[in-house]
């Protein structure tokens, strides 16, 4: 979700000041009240309301160098994810391997059930 405005925070905040009730400055710009109230706890503890930067969500990723992780993948190449986290260089799990690959559209499937029905003619409609 995008942050609000600057402008419209100003005017949302000029309201507040205005001693308008949080219940009408909410229906009439269509903003939460918590909203209004953590703007409001921001500007008194910040000195303003404004819109944190460059803010990431989430945790950062366990990965940085991608193209070693590329290369390291093509050179264990017959290896499962599991397989691959427990030989990297750190602590790892392979649910964040996955994540790394898929991020520089990597596709590293290994379907050992397919496999089993290679040369099985059966229909299944």
């Amino acid at each position: 979700m995008r942050a609000y405005d600057y402008d419209l925070r100003r005017v949302v905040m000029k309201a507040v000041d205005e001693r308008k009730s949080f219940k009408e400055i909410s229906e009439q710009y269509g903003i939460d009240r918590k909203t209004i109230y953590r703007w409001r706890m921001s500007r008194k503890n910040r000195g303003d309301f404004k819109a944190k930067e460059e803010y990431v969500r989430g945790p950062a990723p366990k990965i940085k160098d991608l193209e070693a992780l590329k290369a390291f993948v093509i050179n264990n190449k017959n290896k499962t994810l599991k397989e691959l986290a427990n030989l990297w260089f750190e602590p790892i799990s392979g649910e964040s391997i996955r994540r790394a690959l898929k991020k520089i559209n990597f596709t590293y499937k290994k379907n050992f059930w397919l496999s089993r029905k290679i040369g099985k003619t059966e229909k299944y409609f």
